[in-house]
């Protein structure tokens, strides 16, 4: 395997683009993120009250096949990496849509490697990540070798997640003191999981790396639930993380290298 260094790092660009995934059903159930991401617009306007980046955002996804990946194992593999190979070098920024029981919105920092074991993964006891089943009844060693064995363990977002939370709630709190509705939360994670969810985030930066392009690459939790305000709600908190995350790779390319150091040091 080859990795290649990135030597791009346009500060110039007044439009970005931004590609969505969501998954399809898991079996016979729904999952909320892919019926969010098909309700995604194809753009975002610079002027857009969720956008504070002040750039015009191009959205791939909604109208694709990849608004809706199958909740399958083998599936998220091959098609991450097409994606990747076709689009790499024209995507801005990376979103992974997934589903969580719960009544916010998450914007997870890292994933791991399908080897990795943890004392926290509860669900598969000493098992390592991404061997419960998919929707196919199959885990990740059904799914060939491990490819990235020359890539860490680990691999964290290098979009700045916490000026991209705080960003993605200034303008959801504006946007719904506005409607008079009460919006989703955007909170930060230490990590995607033990299931697709962590294995496409994983995938996804992993082809980064050894494409030699940043890890701009995000992987959002939205809650449940299919009722039209439920994923109205969820479609404003993923564009609001969509305006905030590009407003943040603008900043980070103005930051001296000293201070993106810094930051990266106070990242939990």
């Amino acid at each position: 395997m080859t990795i290649v260094k990135d030597s791009t790092d346009d500060t110039t660009k007044h439009e970005y683009t931004a590609l969505v995934t969501g998954f399809g059903f898991f079996g016979e159930i729904p999952i909320t993120a892919g019926l969010i991401a098909k309700l995604l617009p194809s753009s975002l306007a610079s002027k857009d009250p969720l956008n504070p980046s002040g750039k015009n955002i191009a959205i791939l996804g909604p109208k694709a096949d990849y608004a809706a990946i199958p909740a399958e194992f083998g599936t998220i593999r091959r098609r991450t990496k097409e994606l990747h190979t076709e689009l790499g070098s024209k995507v801005d920024l990376w979103i992974h849509l997934g589903q969580w029981a719960q009544d916010w919105v998450t914007c997870e920092r890292r994933a791991f490697r399908q080897d990795f074991l943890s004392t926290w993964n509860l669900h598969n006891g000493d098992k390592h990540y991404y061997s419960s089943p998919d929707s196919l009844g199959k885990n990740i060693d059904d799914a060939g070798p491990n490819p990235w064995l020359d890539v860490p363990l680990g691999l964290h977002s290098e979009v700045p997640v916490d000026a991209t939370v705080s960003g993605a709630n200034e303008q959801l709190a504006r946007h719904g003191e506005k409607k008079g509705d009460q919006p989703l939360r955007v909170a930060s994670h230490f990590e995607a999981g033990a299931h697709g969810c962590g294995l496409i985030f994983y995938e996804s930066m992993a082809n980064c790396y050894v494409q030699g392009r940043k890890r701009d690459v995000l992987f959002v939790h939205v809650p449940p639930g299919t009722d039209q305000d439920r994923l109205e709600k969820g479609k404003e908190a993923v564009l609001a993380i969509i305006g905030s995350a590009i407003a943040a790779l603008v900043n980070r390319k103005l930051m001296t290298k000293e201070d993106f150091v810094r930051t990266l040091a106070l990242t939990p």
